[in-house]
């Protein structure tokens, strides 16, 4: 559990963290100036929007790292997209910067232990722990730097997907939204932890935010989220058009589990869904999904609420299609269910309600 060096005792934790911290600070001095890729607002209110499904690709340096992630931002320019959506944890191919993590990670997929998944070691947990916090802020800086160089290269809204942070010692799952000036206009924690999200220390937050663009209000609850009707109808009542969900599930791909998410979430609360995927294979983890987008049944072609969505729930893809926020609001506006309130009940029995939304707007949703 010790390192020895010529001037003394070093974790193994600190002795990683410091690694990995100085490959971090080596930010890639490629050409990312602005105005290379010029843009047009539509003047409608539609929007085309883009969901990434990626696979773990761990990485030597953060120029690989980049690559990898411009070609993503590159083809969704090239379909048009107002808006890419990176998924969950979309920082675990850094760890590739540790020298034994390949091999390690390649024998784990063949040669795990029981109930990998579930992982339940406190020596374990308190050394991921400790990890998260000490790269949490390198981590943080060095992704802010890059999504916000890519935003402003090609002139596109970019969702980083999330990253673990830390805000006063404490860790937390969290997501950064960049205009196409390269700034950083908003940031989400995650509301709800999983239970290995708990053990390790990453806390809850206890707020949503949203964010206007070309006049289409966007939310960014993360993953787990998803699993509560409360934080949706919390979104409906701030006048969400379109909600976005970036996942990192590390279960095998089971189409009924997938339906519990964001899916479900929009036939209750009318709005788009837009949901990010990480998957494959990291430290035993097994992470499949698929991306794609979602709508109310009654305003899908298909009558299914699926918009657009990937083929496989592992590898590569991007998921694109053209939104019209108008036709939600014109949906819920005549939806009788959708728009109503007993808020006597609402304010009196659920505290999650005033917890998230202490502003509670207590009007229907502006058509």
């Amino acid at each position: 559990r010790k390192i020895i060096f010529s001037g003394g005792k070093m974790s193994l934790c600190t002795f990683l963290s410091s690694g990995i911290s100085k490959k971090l600070s080596r930010i890639p001095q490629t050409d990312l100036s602005s105005g290379q890729f010029a843009h047009a607002e539509k003047s409608d209110g539609r929007l085309i929007v883009s969901a990434v499904q990626r696979k773990i690709r761990l990485v030597t340096d953060l120029s690989a790292y980049m690559e990898n992630m411009e070609k993503f931002v590159l083809k969704s320019k090239k379909r048009n997209s107002d808006l890419i959506v990176f998924p969950e944890y979309n920082f675990f191919d850094i760890f590739g910067f540790i020298p034994f993590i390949k091999p390690l990670n390649f024998l784990l997929k063949f040669f795990q232990p029981k109930n990998t998944n579930k992982p339940d070691s406190a020596d374990q947990n308190t050394f991921m722990h400790d990890i998260f916090f000490m790269l949490a802020q390198d981590i943080e800086d060095s992704m802010k730097l890059l999504y916000s160089r890519l935003a402003r290269k090609y002139a596109i809204y970019i969702y980083s997907g999330t990253f673990i942070v830390k805000r006063r010692n404490n860790l937390y799952n969290c997501g950064f939204l960049f205009d196409r000036s390269g700034r950083m206009v908003l940031e989400q924690m995650k509301t709800h932890v999983t239970p290995f999200e708990e053990e390790i220390g990453i806390k809850c937050w206890a707020s949503l935010e949203t964010f206007l663009i070309n006049d289409v209000r966007f939310a960014f609850p993360i993953c787990m989220d998803a699993s509560y009707f409360e934080v949706f109808r919390i979104l409906m009542d701030m006048n969400t058009d379109v909600a976005v969900i970036p996942i990192a599930n590390s279960e095998n791909y089971d189409i009924y589990r997938a339906a519990r998410g964001i899916w479900a979430r929009v036939q209750e609360t009318p709005m788009y869904g837009i949901k990010s995927s990480l998957n494959g294979w990291f430290l035993g983890q097994n992470f499949t999904g698929k991306a794609g987008i979602f709508a109310p049944v009654n305003l899908t072609a298909s009558q299914t609420g699926v918009i657009a969505i990937s083929s496989d729930p592992v590898g590569d893809f991007l998921v694109t299609s053209l939104i019209d926020p108008s036709s939600i609001r014109l949906y819920s506006k005549s939806n009788e269910y959708s728009v109503h309130h007993n808020f006597d009940f609402e304010t009196q029995n659920f505290i999650a309600y005033k917890k998230y939304n202490p502003n509670t707007i207590k009007k229907k949703r502006k058509p």
